[in-house]
């Protein structure tokens, strides 16, 4: 624990907070990281809290806590030990908003987060099945999104999910006292594909699948014919992406 907590040390980006549930919309980051002593009860010097305003809707791809494991672009050297370049066995969480994978440190009762950009990949259980994402940047496109892409197959062509927050701002007009007072979030996503390391934001539908798997056009048609899959349907896609992969 305490070669982790030495990483994590290294690698925090946001103050440190004692609440297991730490409000959704915002926790105090700084813009460097910093170094320090490896003693839990080590306090780094933040800057002064952002006041934030009411939020409501959701910023993580899941709210629960969840066993996972991260692997960092570069190691990270820890004081009287080799450089580390992962985490495992901790409980975790990602904020899409911030782009930041969140770390629980139950120990000390404490929660801190790693930046987006320094993790290459991480997995981590989503209603009881491991779910793995990956930095964007291990897969450029012409149009690089935030954050990580989601590997819901994997081959030839890889069939990513890519999540974002949209956020809708207040409306509220005092003087005639209608419209929405908080600002609300939400996590939504944009399909990609990529192949030969290269990523392009996608839009299922037949057309574009005969053309993305056209080296292949003949078994699709068939599969197509046969299974007549929901082209707006996560599974259904999947499934056909490993038939695709499967006879490649």
């Amino acid at each position: 624990m305490k070669k982790i907590l030495s990483v994590l040390v290294l690698l925090v980006a946001t103050e440190a907070t004692a609440q297991i549930e730490i409000n959704d919309n915002t926790r105090d980051r700084i813009n460097t990281l910093t170094t320090g002593s490896m003693n839990p009860g080590y306090s780094s010097f933040w800057g002064p809290p952002v006041k934030a305003g009411t939020v409501v809707g959701e910023v993580y791809l899941d709210t629960v806590w969840a066993r996972g494991y991260v692997k960092l672009i570069q190691p990270i050297p820890a004081v009287g030990g080799t450089p580390q370049d992962s985490l495992g066995g901790l409980a975790m969480r990602y904020n899409v908003y911030s782009n930041e994978v969140e770390v629980l440190l139950d120990t000390y009762k404490d929660v801190k987060a790693i930046p987006g950009n320094r993790i290459k990949y991480f997995s981590v259980q989503r209603n009881g099945q491991p779910i793995r994402l990956v930095n964007v940047e291990n897969y450029p496109s012409d149009k690089t999104p935030k954050g990580f892409y989601e590997v819901l197959a994997d081959g030839k062509l890889m069939l990513l999910q890519n999540y974002r927050v949209r956020v809708q701002k207040p409306t509220y007009n005092a003087a005639v006292g209608v419209g929405e007072k908080d600002h609300r979030f939400s996590v939504e996503t944009d399909w990609y594909v990529a192949h030969n390391g290269q990523a392009e934001k996608w839009s299922p539908s037949k057309k574009a699948v005969l053309q993305l798997m056209k080296d292949r056009e003949k078994e699709v048609s068939n599969y197509l014919k046969n299974h007549q899959p929901d082209f707006k349907n996560q599974d259904d896609l999947v499934q056909l992406f490993a038939f695709y992969n499967g006879n490649n």
